[in-house]
C-alpha cells in the first residue's frame, strides 16, 4: 500500500495518497515510512499542523532522522503563519464591519 501511495503523491493526488498511507497504517500503526510520508503528504494539502505532529511521530520512532525535526519546526512555522493571516483577516473583517455599522 505504501508504494500505491507514493505513486498517487508523485501524480499530485494527494488526497488519494493520504488515504493509502492510513490504510498503511492500520494494519502497521508505527510504520515510520508511512508516518513521514504522511508528513509528506500534509505538507502538501496544506495542513502545516498536522505534518508538524506527523513528522514529530516519525522522529520519536526514528530518533536518528533528523531531518524530521527540521521538517516539523518548518510546518509549525507555517502553520504559525497560516494562524497569523487568518486572524489578521478576521480583525480586518470586523473592523469593515463596525465602520459600514457607523
Amino acid at each position: 500500500m505504501e508504494q500505491i501511495a507514493t505513486v498517487h503523491y508523485l501524480l499530485g493526488d494527494y488526497n488519494t495518497s493520504l488515504t493509502e498511507i492510513e490504510q498503511t497504517l492500520e494494519l502497521e500503526p508505527r510504520h515510520f515510512g508511512a508516518i513521514a510520508g504522511r508528513g509528506m503528504v500534509l505538507m502538501k494539502l496544506e495542513r502545516f499542523g498536522e505534518a508538524a505532529a506527523s513528522y514529530r511521530e516519525a522522529s520519536e520512532i526514528n530518533p536518528a532522522a533528523t531531518s524530521l525535526q527540521l521538517e516539523a519546526e518548518y510546518a509549525e512555522a507555517l502553520q504559525k503563519d497560516v494562524d497569523e493571516d487568518a486572524m489578521t483577516q478576521q480583525q480586518q473583517i470586523r473592523s469593515s464591519s463596525r465602520s459600514s455599522n457607523c
